[in-house]
C-alpha cells in the first residue's frame, strides 16, 4: 500500500477565543494493494493553549469499521483486523474542538496529522509499512484600530474641522477593536503632525465584554 494523508482546518485566519475549528483528514492509498492495521493520529498535545482540549467531538460522516478515540491530547481513527482500505480507496474524517478563551491574538498554530498501516493484517513478518504524515496552520485574528475626528472646538465646525486655527482642541476618536482571547503589551501609535501637541485622553470601554485597563501609558513625546 501507499497511504497518504492530508489535513485541513477551517478557519485557517481571523479565529478568536470560543470558535469552533474543524479539523478534516483525507487518507488516500494510492497503492495497488489494500491496506491494513490503519492508525491516524492527530497528537493536540502542543496546542494546550490553543484548543479546549475537553470539547473534540468526533463528526465523521461515515465511519465504517473505523474506530475513533480521544485520549487526551491524542485524537485517533483506527482499523483493525481484517478491515482494509482497497488500492485506490479514500476516507475522510472530520472532528471539531473549540479555541480556548485565553488564546493568544495575531498568532500561527500548527497542527500535524500522521498515519501509519501495512500490507497484511495482524502485522506479520513480512508486511510492508506505510506511513505518511501533513501538517497545516490556523492563524488568530488581530487587534484593529480606526481614528476619526470627533470634534473641534472652539472655532471649528462640526467634525469637519474646516476653521481650524492655534489654539483650537481637536479631539480625535481611537476605536480598537479586540478579538476574543487576551492581548497583552498593545501598543497603539498616533504619529501627531508638525504643530501638534498632545493634551490628554479617556478611556470608553462601554459595551466592550471584557477587562481592559483605563490608565493606559501615554509616551512622554505626546505619540
Amino acid at each position: 500500500p501507499d497511504l497518504s494523508i492530508s489535513l485541513t482546518m477551517t478557519p485557517a485566519t481571523n479565529a478568536d477565543g470560543g470558535d469552533v475549528i474543524t479539523f478534516t483528514i483525507v487518507l488516500d492509498n494510492n497503492g495497488t494493494t489494500p491496506a491494513y492495521d490503519i492508525v491516524v493520529t492527530d497528537n493536540l498535545d502542543g496546542l494546550n493553549d490553543f484548543l479546549d482540549l475537553a470539547s473534540v467531538i468526533n463528526t465523521t460522516a461515515t465511519p465504517g469499521s473505523w474506530i475513533f478515540d480521544n485520549l487526551g491530547a491524542f485524537v485517533t481513527f483506527t482499523l483493525s483486523g481484517s478491515d482494509s482500505l482497497e488500492a485506490g480507496g479514500q476516507q475522510t474524517f472530520t472532528f471539531t474542538a473549540e479555541l480556548d478563551d485565553n488564546v493568544t491574538p495575531n498568532t500561527i498554530y500548527q497542527n500535524e496529522v500522521s498515519v501509519s498501516g501495512s500490507s497484511e493484517k495482524d502485522s506479520p513478518p513480512e508486511e510492508r509499512s506505510s506511513t505518511d504524515s501533513s501538517t497545516d496552520n490556523i492563524t488568530t485574528g488581530s487587534p484593529s484600530v480606526v481614528k476619526s475626528l470627533k470634534s473641534v472646538s472652539p472655532d471649528g465646525t462640526g467634525t469637519g474641522g474646516t476653521n481650524v486655527t492655534v489654539g483650537d482642541t481637536l479631539v480625535y476618536n481611537l476605536a480598537v477593536t479586540l478579538t476574543e482571547g487576551t492581548t497583552t503589551n498593545m501598543v497603539i501609535t498616533d504619529n501627531l503632525p508638525a504643530g501638534f501637541e498632545y493634551s490628554n485622553f479617556n478611556v470608553v470601554s462601554a459595551g466592550y465584554n471584557g477587562t481592559v485597563s483605563t490608565s493606559p501609558t501615554v509616551g512622554t513625546s505626546g505619540d
